[in-house]
């Protein structure tokens, strides 16, 4: 239980400066369907860090030479389990708080849902092709980073989701996200090549997912979406969130 609080904690000073703007923004953003435009642009970033990555894993000297140093701090620590899921969730939170994301309930869990199966499903994908060994020599599925991926992923959508609020929100989700990948090193599961990586693979994953928006809200968009609903709950056992839809 002690580290289900520890998420809330966390949150915290998401949920004090989402209540400080309720009042300010509350209309600013209405239900939308654009997703995000392509541009050769928003490749740089993702590109450059995957491009890292990969070259990491061609010439690994410098990846042992860093984990040499990181591995005396002899770290142990599940913080990245609990970290990894925090700006993809923050996401639902601020809005449960009273800031309205830019896109409605029914396309944010859309573009969501995309996002993670792109990230999950590349990430697993590269594992297995690359095969590379990770640093405490428990297994070969070590290139890239899924928690760093699914991390990154999160953080990206925080940015394109509030990012127009306040440059603060994207800079919250990406400190997150870059401790994860720093906590993966120092429990000696990953390079930093896989780390890099992670980061490109989930920044590029939800940008993907917002191209396909568009596309996808074809699909659906003459249901009626106040029919989807989610209510947070929690236990000293358990903490989630029910989601229902009704058709």
């Amino acid at each position: 239980m002690k580290y289900k609080l520890l998420c809330l904690v966390l949150i915290f000073p998401y949920l004090i400066y989402a209540n400080s703007k309720e009042n300010k923004n509350a209309d600013k953003y209405p239900a939308t369907e654009e997703g995000l435009k392509f541009s050769p642009d928003q490749l740089i970033l993702p590109g450059v860090l995957l491009s890292l990555g990969i070259y990491g894993t061609l010439d690994n000297n410098i990846d042992k030479n860093i984990q040499k140093q990181i591995a005396k701090w002899d770290g142990n620590t599940i913080a990245d389990d609990i970290l990894v899921f925090l700006p993809g969730a923050s996401v639902y939170l601020l809005d449960w708080c009273g800031i309205p994301s830019k896109h409605n309930l029914l396309d944010k869990t859309v573009i969501t849902v995309s996002s993670a199966i792109l990230t999950v499903g590349s990430s697993f994908i590269l594992k297995s092709v690359t095969s590379v060994e990770r640093p405490d020599g428990s297994n070969n599925h070590s290139f890239p980073s899924m928690h760093t991926a699914i991390a990154f992923a999160g953080a990206e959508l925080i940015r394109q989701e509030y990012g127009d609020l306040s440059v603060w929100y994207g800079i919250g989700g990406y400190t997150i996200a870059s401790g994860v990948g720093f906590l993966r090193m120092y429990n000696n599961k990953h390079w930093l090549s896989d780390v890099l990586a992670g980061a490109g693979l989930g920044i590029l994953s939800t940008k993907s997912a917002y191209w396909l928006y568009p596309s996808i809200r074809k699909l659906y968009k003459n249901k009626n979406q106040e029919h989807l609903s989610l209510l947070p709950y929690g236990s000293s056992s358990e903490l989630g969130v029910r989601i229902s839809f009704r058709f």
